[in-house]
C-alpha cells in the first residue's frame, strides 16, 4: 500500500514540476516545439550594433558610425512608441471582449489600427535595414561578411547561416 502511494506521489510531482516548467519557457518566450528564426527586429539591430562595435575593423567612417546610431536610435524609438499604441489597444480589446455584448464593430477597427502598427514596425525595420546596405562601401560589405564568416560577431545573436549578403 505504501509503495502504491509513494509511486503515485512522485508520478503527481513530476506532473507539476513539468508543466511548471513548460509554463515557465512558455511565460518566457521560448518555444521549444519548433525552432524559430530570430526577430527582423533582433536581425536588423544585430545588424547596426555588429557594424558600430567592428566599425575600426570594418573601415567604417565616424560619420558612418553617428549615421548608424541616429539610424537605430530613431527607429527603436518610433518602434517603442508604436508598441506602447498596440499593447493599449490590446488592452482595448480585451475590455471589449469581456463585456456581455460583444461588439463588433466596437473591435474591428481596433483590431485594423493594432495590424496597422505592426506592420508600420516591420515597414520601419526594413527600411532601416534597406538604409544600413546603402550606408557600407562594397567594400566594407565584403569585409563584414569575411568578419561574419569566421564567426566573429556572434554576440550580436547573427549566425552565418541565416543571413544573407548584404
Amino acid at each position: 500500500m505504501t509503495k502504491s502511494v509513494l509511486i503515485a506521489l512522485l508520478a503527481v510531482i513530476l506532473l507539476v514540476v513539468g508543466a511548471a516548467s513548460c509554463r515557465h519557457h512558455r511565460w518566457c518566450g521560448r518555444d521549444w516545439q519548433r525552432k524559430q528564426e530570430p526577430a527582423l527586429e533582433e536581425k536588423v539591430m544585430g545588424k547596426a550594433y555588429f557594424m558600430v562595435s567592428y566599425a575600426k575593423e570594418l573601415g567604417i567612417s565616424e560619420d558612418q558610425v553617428k549615421s548608424i546610431r541616429e539610424m537605430k536610435a530613431g527607429a527603436k524609438k518610433d518602434m517603442i512608441m508604436r508598441e506602447a499604441q498596440i499593447e493599449s489597444i490590446g488592452v482595448d480589446i480585451q475590455s471589449a471582449l469581456g463585456e456581455d455584448m460583444t461588439d463588433m464593430m466596437k473591435i474591428n477597427p481596433l483590431l485594423d489600427r493594432k495590424y496597422e502598427l505592426k506592420k508600420e514596425n516591420t515597414r520601419a525595420l526594413i527600411t532601416l535595414y534597406g538604409s544600413l546596405k546603402g550606408l557600407l562601401t562594397p567594400e566594407q560589405k565584403e569585409k563584414m561578411m569575411e568578419m561574419m564568416k569566421k564567426g566573429e560577431g556572434k554576440h550580436c545573436g547573427m549566425k552565418m547561416k541565416r543571413m544573407k549578403k548584404m
